[in-house]
């Protein structure tokens, strides 16, 4: 009877290590590198005001024209981005004009001057399996999920933009390659 209920701990035990172990989030490998935008600046840029056009109709038409230009200068589209992963830390490079660099522990924040100059509250953790980072400030949220195709080849940088003026989150995606 001991060695019975023994085997049951000691079973019991592995299965629970087990579940821990399975449960210590990681950033996958597959993000780790250099990569570079697919599409062209000016493409880029297409893409991103088509996403917020929607959100503009709401505006004067005399704000709309500002609005893009504050648009395209907040949210410039970096050229390359680099991802290294040490140990539990998560290091991103943006890298256009200027380089931008988020370096925190997985689940950690750090306050960062981000490509439009202003600082941002930054939070980098896992979201579904991915890389997701979190901005925030006084006026909203900017979320970006970095993610792959399953061999590799190519990074998803999906953003989400949240803000009381928009009225509804505003949302594109922009590719790059390695």
């Amino acid at each position: 009877m001991r060695t019975v209920s023994a085997r049951l701990l000691a079973l019991g035990l592995l299965v629970t290590a087990s579940a821990v172990v399975a449960q210590t989030p990681s950033v996958p490998s597959t993000l780790e590198g250099a990569w570079r935008r697919q599409p062209s600046a000016t493409e880029a840029r297409r893409t991103v005001i088509a996403a917020f056009e929607p959100r503009l109709e709401v505006f004067p038409e005399m704000l709309r024209g500002i609005a893009r230009d504050r648009i395209t200068e907040s949210l410039p589209m970096a050229d390359r981005i680099e991802i290294a992963v040490a140990a539990e830390r998560v290091r991103v490079a943006y890298v256009t004009q200027r380089r931008v660099v988020i370096d925190t522990p997985l689940g950690g924040s750090a306050r960062v001057r981000l490509e439009d100059g202003d600082e941002r509250r930054a939070v980098q953790r896992l979201r579904g399996g991915w890389l997701e980072q979190v901005f925030t400030d006084d006026q909203g949220r900017v979320e970006r999920l970095l993610s792959t195709e399953p061999d590799g080849s190519t990074l998803h940088l999906d953003y989400t933009v949240h803000n009381s003026r928009l009225g509804a989150p505003v949302r594109w995606r922009i590719d790059y390659r390695r």
